[in-house]
């Protein structure tokens, strides 16, 4: 029953993309005559988020295009010249995750190429790692969430979420070029939206021994793609 209902949305689909596309007879074969024929055509995402392959390729729509989405496939009417170019960019927004290798250092000097402190471990894009860091209070171990999916030639979008790290404890969402340590930044913001408790043990663990002001976390991250 699933596969009928399925099968009958997508013959309506079709349908009304078709008819929406599709402009009076003699300006068709215009189109025709110039390259600019009408098409319909149906191209199923197998390794990215659907909805995020469709937005990469509705920038480059045709105006008089339409890109409409069922389960995992993409149902697009457009002109044939249109068609290819949207065909090329669903193709490289759909590219099989990458393997990564994600690293984080929860006290970073910019002098010091390899330092202990510096930890690393490999993923696929989209994957999340926990890092851990060190602290005398089993209760108050830094731990950072990451995980990060290369978007442009270069450049790695990363979700990072941050406990036990003072004024760094939080979600942090940032582009940062492949290949190079990028510092994490503090987010004043979090103050107000934080509970008194945590905000309680932050202050704690930017103390040392008896309430002493400890220097600030300075925790970087790098990711690098493997060939």
């Amino acid at each position: 029953m699933t596969v009928c209902l399925r099968a009958t949305t997508l013959l309506l689909t079709l349908t009304v993309f078709g008819a929406l596309l599709l402009p009076a007879g003699p300006e068709v074969r215009a189109q025709e005559t110039t390259g600019e024929r009408a098409v319909i055509d149906i191209i199923q995402v197998r390794n990215r988020d659907p909805l995020r392959v469709r937005d990469s390729a509705h920038a480059a729509l045709d105006p008089r295009g339409r890109i409409g989405l069922i389960d995992d496939k993409l149902v697009i009417a457009t002109t044939a010249t249109n068609l290819q170019h949207l065909r090329d960019i669903i193709a490289e927004a759909d590219s099989p995750p990458r393997r990564l290798i994600v690293g984080v250092d929860f006290a970073y000097q910019a002098d010091v190429v390899d330092s202990d402190t510096q930890q690393q471990s490999q993923s696929i894009e989209g994957e999340s790692l926990v890092f851990l860091g060190t602290s005398d209070d089993p209760a108050r171990v830094p731990r950072l969430t990451i995980a990060a999916e290369v978007v442009s030639a270069g450049t790695a979008l990363v979700n990072v979420s941050l406990t036990n790290l003072a004024d760094l404890s939080g979600n942090h969402i940032a582009r940062v070029p492949l290949g190079t340590w990028q510092l994490i930044e503090p987010l004043p913001a979090m103050a107000d939206s934080r509970s008194d408790t945590d905000a309680a043990q932050d202050t704690e663990t930017a103390n040392g021994p008896n309430g002493v002001q400890a220097r600030a976390a300075v925790v970087a991250i790098r990711v690098d793609v493997l060939p």
